[in-house]
């Protein structure tokens, strides 16, 4: 099948005026729904659960929404000065294809950290 000048193909392959191929690949869209993991959690002086291990999980975006700097850690428990850290006033992280347990730590306590999953 050869394509006419501003003629186009949805799917499939073709030649176009040049016998050149042209191949058009049409996938169908990705969507993501919002996970009803949402919300607020308070960093302790001890290792505090953000999100808990969920397998559906695609990306969790964490805002520190704090004065003083947050520590993450995947998996296991958070360690002041070890792990992703948090700078204070609206440090974030967006992580991907994480589906482990997430957990946060402060020095001083009571520090708000935000968190959406998806």
């Amino acid at each position: 099948m050869a394509l006419a000048a501003g003629e186009h193909v949805s799917h499939g392959a073709a030649k176009d005026a040049d016998s050149r191929l042209i191949v058009v690949l049409k996938s169908a869209p990705q969507t993501a729904t919002v996970d009803t993991g949402s919300g607020t959690v308070t960093a302790a002086v001890t290792s505090t659960q953000v999100a808990a291990a969920n397998a559906d999980r695609i990306k969790i975006i964490m805002t520190n929404d704090s004065n003083e700097t947050v520590y993450v850690a995947y998996g296991t428990a958070a360690v002041l000065n070890r792990g992703v850290r948090l700078n204070a006033s609206g440090g974030s992280l967006v992580e991907e294809n994480w589906t482990g347990a997430i957990n946060v730590i402060s020095t001083s306590g009571s520090k708000i950290v935000t968190f959406i999953e998806f």
